[in-house]
């Protein structure tokens, strides 16, 4: 009897309530990205990223028009790669990216990709590829409206127990694209670009 009042007492006594911290570290998530995607498809990642956006720019030419089917034509839209032993950079003339879409979610890990018909799925392959490629990448971004910069440094980043990046907003050039210059490769990657 006196067991049984035991158990029954410690049923419903309520201890004190704690949180279990679950979230994952940067180096781990990092890490997780970049384990297995080679340089081959870091660069299609970014390649891919300048086709979604010229796409987006044809739909909003288009605003009546449908976007249940690709594009006939991407004329006029221009993506240049250049490699040194030194870095690598992606260019294009492909609509840029808007500051509040940077700010919330373009570099956001898992954010769902928002490109119709885009080949991307959580918008991973620009956190991927600046992470695999390079220690420091400066993104520079002009939608003709306005511009964004931001310069991600990978040591400095891990470091910190902040998960945002600084950027910063300018006035448009009126030079409408993106550029991302990624540096201090890893001595097999440079080597491969050299």
């Amino acid at each position: 009897e006196q067991v049984r009042m035991e158990k029954k007492k410690q049923g419903t006594a309520r201890g004190k309530p704690f949180s279990v911290d679950t979230r994952p570290t940067k180096i781990m998530v990092v890490g997780s990205l970049t384990r297995d995607i080679g340089v081959e498809a870091s660069l299609f990642d970014l390649v891919d990223n300048s086709i979604d956006a010229a796409r987006e720019t044809i739909f909003k030419g288009n605003r009546g028009g449908k976007t249940v089917e690709l594009p006939k034509s991407y004329a006029g839209f221009k993506v240049t790669l250049t490699f040194s032993g030194t870095s690598c950079s992606v260019a294009d003339n492909c609509g840029g990216i808007e500051v509040e879409h940077l700010k919330t979610m373009v570099l956001r890990f898992g954010e769902q990709s928002k490109h119709s018909m885009g080949i991307g799925v959580f918008g991973l392959g620009l956190n991927r590829a600046m992470f695999k490629l390079g220690r420091v990448s400066h993104l520079k971004t002009d939608t003709g409206l306005q511009r964004a910069e931001l310069v991600l440094n990978v040591e400095e980043y891990l470091r910190s127990e902040d998960w945002n990046l600084p950027a910063e907003e300018f006035e448009s050039t009126g030079t409408v694209g993106t550029s991302i210059e990624i540096a201090q490769l890893p001595e097999d990657i440079a080597s491969m670009f050299s």
